[in-house]
């Protein structure tokens, strides 16, 4: 599964990723706004939201894609710092 997701759940919450940087100093943070019916957004984020059972079928692990993205993040990083990842 790839990209970011905004997952609908049977109590009619739809959780959505948030992120936060503060340009002034080392404060970075990743979490989940919970948005109900009725709040700002909310209308937009459920026309676009999968259901959480969608959401679970989908993150789950494809052996054959995470060796390959294992043997090409080796590539790459021997190629950049010359001896072989840990």
């Amino acid at each position: 599964m790839s990209g970011v997701y905004a997952i609908r759940y049977p109590d009619g919450t739809i959780h959505v990723p948030a992120s936060f940087a503060d340009p002034a100093g080392p404060v970075i943070a990743c979490g989940m706004d919970v948005l109900s019916p009725g709040d700002p957004g909310y209308d937009f984020y459920a026309a676009h939201a999968v259901s959480a059972e969608e959401y679970e079928e989908h993150r789950r692990d494809d052996p054959a894609e995470s060796a390959r993205l294992r043997a090409e993040f080796r590539k790459w990083y021997e190629a950049r710092h010359g001896r072989r990842s840990a």
